[in-house]
């Protein structure tokens, strides 16, 4: 429901794909950073701003926190 609010996609809109698909060209890179910075932390959060794209085709900035998990999953990531 939170997506569909922020971003304009239903759930069934986004089953499947990648969360890159959606982020601005210009901030691929901070986001490798923050997952690099994450998977090298130990369990340390880290906190990013990047622009994801709403499905009018705007942009949305957003402030993203993630961690590392112990617990392993099929995607391999966890995004909350």
């Amino acid at each position: 429901p939170s997506a569909e609010r922020l971003l304009g996609y239903r759930a069934a809109d986004l089953v499947g794909r990648q969360i890159a698909e959606f982020i601005h060209g210009e901030d691929v890179a901070v986001v490798r950073r923050a997952i690099q910075q994450v998977l090298g932390a130990g369990g340390a959060p880290a906190t990013v701003e990047f622009r994801l794209r709403h499905s009018n085709g705007n942009w949305r900035r957003i402030e993203s926190i993630g961690r590392s998990s112990p617990e392993p999953t099929e995607a391999g990531w966890i995004i909350v």
